[in-house]
């Protein structure tokens, strides 16, 4: 009775935003069982078993949401490893592939992502996956930039509260593939498009302007980069981001040209 109370109360502190709290709670099923004498295996026990791996798992998602990474990928990590294909497993692996996407790792998210079971994972995890097997492919030229359509559509089927952080990282995981090909004219296209869509006030935009705008110095020059600015500068304020001057921004690289000079006439 102790651990499905213990459970119910570490599910509602998560639900709730405290993770600190909720992980502690979790933490105690798994002392619990860890703790007691060695029993017969018998269908309580494997039962309970299966309450303790809910229990590592919540233990992860709430490290997670706290930012103690390492806690949490060692977790994710025993749990592929111990757990045979379930549920927990499934969720575990969607989760761990998702530390690999952070550092860049796209082979090994990827791999991590054959973990997730197609039958017995849920739903919500499945999707997830999907959609994270999709950012790895555009991140390595496997998925065109052109078919973000077809990520946003399967994004629309979660629920509406993860949207937003998906639609983020959709665009993101764009923009950064086309920037890494130094492709100025096609990052110009869909940022330009990301602009005029339905999810201009949520997207970075100044960010992708500017990071645009910075290529565009470095491989054309300040006459084309002040050229850029004169022509996206009015168009991103409509969308209701802050963007800076053409003047401000050119008064900023004057500096630093600047600065530079004085730094290597020190030299001479």
């Amino acid at each position: 009775r102790t651990v499905p109370l213990l459970m119910g109360v570490a599910g509602m502190l998560e639900e709730s935003g405290l993770h600190d709290l909720a992980q502690q709670q979790f933490n105690k099923v798994t002392v619990l069982h860890y703790s007691r004498p060695m029993a017969t295996t018998n269908a309580a026990d494997e039962t309970e078993g299966s309450l303790v791996a809910r229990a590592l798992l919540g233990s992860a998602r709430c490290y997670l949401k706290m930012g103690e990474i390492p806690k949490a990928d060692q977790l994710l990590r025993d749990l592929c490893a111990a757990e045979k294909p379930s549920v927990v497993r499934s969720e575990a692996a969607y989760l761990w592939a998702t530390l690999a996407a952070r550092n860049r790792q796209t082979a090994e998210a990827s791999r991590r992502l054959m973990l997730v079971h197609p039958t017995l994972a849920g739903s919500n995890i499945l999707t997830r996956a999907s959609i994270e097997m999709m950012f790895i492919e555009v991140a390595t030229g496997e998925r065109l930039v052109d078919n973000v359509g077809e990520v946003l559509a399967t994004i629309s089927t979660l629920p509406a509260a993860e949207h937003e952080e998906f639609i983020k990282r959709t665009y993101r995981t764009c923009f950064e593939r086309l920037e890494n090909k130094s492709a100025t004219a096609d990052m110009r296209k869909f940022v330009d498009t990301a602009a005029q869509g339905p999810h201009a006030k949520i997207l970075p935009l100044t960010e992708f302007y500017l990071r645009l705008g910075k290529m565009i110095l470095a491989s054309s020059g300040i006459e084309a980069f002040a050229r850029y600015l004169e022509q996206v500068g009015p168009g991103i304020r409509k969308t209701g981001a802050v963007f800076p001057t053409g003047v401000d921004i050119l008064e900023s690289v004057a500096t630093g040209v600047e600065r530079q000079s004085k730094t290597v006439g020190g030299y001479l």
